[in-house]
C-alpha cells in the first residue's frame, strides 16, 4: 500500500468520524466530547447503583466504548443478584441518537443472552438495571432523541470471561 493510499484512508477516517458526530448532534471540540460522553455514562451507570464507578473511554467509532470498573465493596444489588464482586469490570455502550432503533438493539441483547445461556459459547452479558431494563434510554441536552446505554459483564479485551 503506497503513501497516497494510507492518506486517503486517513482522510476517509476523519470524514467518517465528523459524520458520526453530526449524526450524534454534538459537534464539539474534541474534550467536550469526552465530557459530555463521561456525563452520559455516569446517568447510565446511577441507573444501576453504579455511582463511583471508574471510567475509561476505550472506543469511539459508531458507539462510544467504556471501561467501567466497580470500586471495592460495591454496589450491594448487583451483588445479591450475582452479576458483580469486588473489582468488577464491565462494557459500557453508548449508542448515539438516530444511529439504529431500539428494536434491533433490544434483539441483538436477547439474542446474546439466549448464546450464554443455550450454548458453551463465552459472549458478553447484557446487565439490567436495578429496574430490570437492558437498555437506559439518557437524554441530553444536544439532541431531542436519547441516547443508549447497555452495560455488558466483563470488559473489552478481556475475551469475554464470565463475571
Amino acid at each position: 500500500m503506497g503513501e497516497e493510499d494510507l492518506t486517503t484512508i486517513h482522510i476517509a477516517q476523519n470524514v467518517n468520524h465528523a459524520l458520526m458526530r453530526r449524526v450524534a448532534g454534538a459537534m464539539v471540540r474534541p474534550v467536550s466530547r469526552l465530557h459530555h460522553l463521561r456525563t452520559l455514562a455516569e446517568r447510565v451507570l446511577a441507573r444501576y447503583d453504579l455511582h463511583g464507578a471508574s471510567l475509561t473511554l476505550v472506543s469511539e467509532t459508531a458507539n462510544a466504548v467504556f471501561h467501567v470498573t466497580v470500586p471495592s465493596g460495591r454496589p450491594q444489588r448487583l451483588v445479591e443478584t450475582g452479576m458483580t464482586r469486588d473489582g468488577a469490570a464491565y462494557a459500557l455502550r453508548l449508542r448515539p441518537p438516530g444511529w439504529h432503533r431500539t428494536q434491533p438493539m433490544a434483539e441483538e441483547l436477547q439474542w446474546l443472552l439466549a448464546l450464554r445461556r443455550d450454548t458453551d459459547l463465552v459472549v458478553p452479558e447484557p446487565v439490567p438495571a436495578c429496574d430490570g431494563t437492558l437498555i437506559q434510554d439518557i437524554s441530553a441536552p444536544d439532541t431531542s432523541e436519547p441516547w443508549q446505554g447497555v452495560l455488558f459483564t466483563g470488559s473489552p479485551g478481556n475475551g469475554g470471561r464470565r463475571a
